[in-house]
């Protein structure tokens, strides 16, 4: 059927405006539990999955063979089985249950390993690997930073711990593991300030409240340089936001997760083909730009014109203001702006460096296998991966090709757009041209990198190492994609203020993303606010015990 403007009118029961995982979970929910119903789901990008994408590359080595390599550009890990992340691991059940005579396509998960001493850190001009760290009862951080008497030698980790055990203390509770739990965290807890007042979580920021706990500035530097993510110390988010993530990764270097075989993009594509095996429809390189309702139908418009009776909206902030300006349908309701503009976009940077050996293996004096290593240069944090990550033996004894990838957030983000903006892109014999969907770094970018790695790896920034034989660079937050992450502001409460805002709009009007999720920044957050959709709007039961819907 087509429009009086020559567009195509395609009609569905449920729209689905989001082709990440909120958005493919909830298609797949709703295919598999209502037979006969019509779902569509449009999809801006040229693939599914938001930011869950993979790079896979074959790299011939220095040995003439050809070996498979791949790096994520987006998501990299979860929790292991029963640790969390329920809704996550019920989905990788049900998909793998589904193929259980194609076993070419289950969802194999393996260790995604943290590293061991060797890994290393670089800062204040001085590289040292773990054990470095530990030794002398961690004098080291004094020698680098000005710490209190109470913060020498003491693991930084610990630190942080200790301001946890204090606000646990002020309100007797144990630490929060659900998602429900933190959320009553963040928006239900106190911490006295210095004259005593109980001053709710929400209301304080991260890096006020380390201060009032009488952490020195020469401390919350140190943490904020060597627990992975700057933004929390940094933006202006509250507290128990900042707590939340950071305790994701407790002790990086002990930290356990998993990550799947063929890639974290493995998920999307196979629940993709799930959908689409189920009668649903899947519309790639669409663009929804307004919404509107008349007679009790919607009507989305891009390329095309969509129809439905319920639409969900499963995108992130971003796009979700950018639809909003042309549709006074959500533009319209001050309570679902607000809840929209609860959250502050979290901008992640990273790089991808693929090569023909795995030099930083090879180098005795260097030794790292896999897992994070941070610095307070721009770079950030440096990941280097396990090729055989389910057999330690066989990975130890590799040294063919592989990747590094840089892993940066907040201001220090701002640096590599600079030096990507300086002169040529790095293209090399093997590969002149990038895989699809990818972008080649700047020559100049890759320069600095470089110097950088080898610095942060105890060598000279001129020394003589292996260059990259392919690059990637990536800017969630950066056109045309989403950001990296989201964070609740300061004095949001998400319980009261968000959830029951944003999640209905109007009649039969949807929405569900990690944005606006207790457990933003992971797939999880994704799966549990795309549950809580298919709970509170469509009648269908809980997918895992700990379902949003049914624990606040």
């Amino acid at each position: 059927m087509k429009s009086n403007s020559n567009q195509s009118i395609n009609n569905s029961d449920v729209l689905i405006v989001g082709g990440g995982m909120s958005g493919l979970f909830a298609a797949w929910r709703l295919l598999k539990s209502k037979p006969g119903i019509q779902v569509t789901v449009v999809e801006k990008m040229g693939q599914v999955g938001g930011r869950l994408e993979t790079t896979l590359v074959d790299i011939i080595g220095k040995d003439q063979t050809s070996y498979p390599v791949h790096d994520e550009e987006g998501g990299m890990r979860f929790v292991p089985k029963g640790t969390g992340m329920e809704h996550l691991w019920n989905l990788i059940d049900a998909l793998n249950a589904e193929n259980e005579k194609k076993p070419e396509a289950k969802l194999n998960t393996v260790d995604f390993v943290m590293g061991d001493d060797n890994n290393r850190y670089y800062v204040r001009g001085k590289s040292f690997n773990q054990t470095e760290a530990k030794a002398n009862n961690f004098n080291i951080w004094s020698t680098l930073f000005n710490l209190a008497p109470s913060e020498i030698n003491r693991d930084p980790s610990k630190i942080l711990e200790s301001v946890m055990d204090d606000i646990q203390d002020q309100n007797g509770i144990q630490r929060p593991s659900s998602p429900a739990e933190w959320a009553n965290f963040r928006n239900n807890c106190t911490y006295k300030d210095f004259e005593g007042n109980p001053i709710p979580i929400n209301q304080w920021g991260f890096w006020s409240i380390l201060r009032n706990y009488g952490l020195t500035e020469e401390c919350i530097e140190m943490l904020s340089h060597i627990m992975g993510f700057m933004g929390p110390f940094q933006d202006f988010i509250n507290a128990g936001e900042g707590l939340q993530i950071l305790f994701d990764f407790p002790d990086p270097k002990n930290a356990q997760f998993q990550t799947l075989e063929k890639g974290f993009q493995s998920l999307p594509d196979t629940l993709a083909k799930s959908i689409t095996e189920a009668g649903g429809k899947i519309v790639l390189n669409e663009t929804i730009t307004s919404l509107t309702k008349s007679n009790n139908e919607f009507t989305a418009v891009g390329n095309e014109i969509y129809t439905a009776a319920q639409v969900i909206l499963a995108i992130p902030k971003k796009p979700m203001k950018a639809l909003a300006k042309t549709s006074p349908l959500l533009s319209s309701n001050p309570e679902f702006m607000k809840a929209v503009n609860s959250v502050q976009n979290m901008e992640l940077t990273k790089v991808g460096l693929y090569f023909k050996e795995r030099w930083w293996h090879q180098d005795l004096n260097i030794n790292l296998t896999n897992g994070p290593n941070f610095t307070d240069l721009p770079l950030g944090s440096i990941y280097s991966f396990s090729q055989y990550p389910a057999d330690p033996v066989k990975d130890k004894n590799y040294f063919g090709p592989a990747a590094l990838t840089q892993y940066t957030d907040y201001i220090r983000g701002n640096f590599w757009k600079e030096m990507q903006n300086v002169g040529k892109m790095y293209q090399t014999p093997e590969f002149p041209v990038n895989p699809p969907g990818t972008a080649p770094c700047s020559k100049a970018l890759v320069n600095e990198i470089m110097r950088q790695i080898k610095l942060l790896f105890g060598l000279d920034e001129k020394a003589d190492v292996p260059m990259p034989v392919l690059t990637t660079y990536r800017v969630w937050g950066q056109d045309p994609y989403g950001f990296g992450y989201h964070q609740y502001k300061l004095n949001v409460n998400d319980l009261t203020e968000v959830y029951p805002k944003i999640t209905c709009p109007a009649d039969n009007l949807y929405v569900c993303n990690e944005s606006w999720s207790p457990e933003q920044g992971w797939v999880e957050g994704a799966l549990i606010m795309s549950d809580y959709v298919m709970c509170k709007g469509f009648g269908l039961a809980p997918f895992a015990p700990d379902s949003f819907a049914t624990t606040v």
